[in-house]
């Protein structure tokens, strides 16, 4: 699933945020109804951070001059 996310991101990168947000978050809210179990909290947080991590790296590679 890790994967599936970061290789989306890397797809859709070059699209604007206004674009890439909105479905971006649709999955994530999916991934959240899906998985969200009391006890599996700190696996959805490693993945909303994984997201989030993977996100910045490829925002702030497409226009080195103004970084996110």
């Amino acid at each position: 699933m890790l994967n599936e996310l970061y290789q989306w991101i890397k797809q859709n990168r070059s699209k604007r945020l206004n674009i890439i947000m909105p479905m971006l978050k649709r999955k994530l809210v999916g991934i959240q109804n899906y998985f969200g179990l009391p006890d599996n909290s700190k696996s959805i947080s490693r993945i909303y951070n994984f997201v989030l991590h993977t996100l910045y790296k490829w925002l702030n590679s497409r226009n080195l001059k103004a970084e996110f």
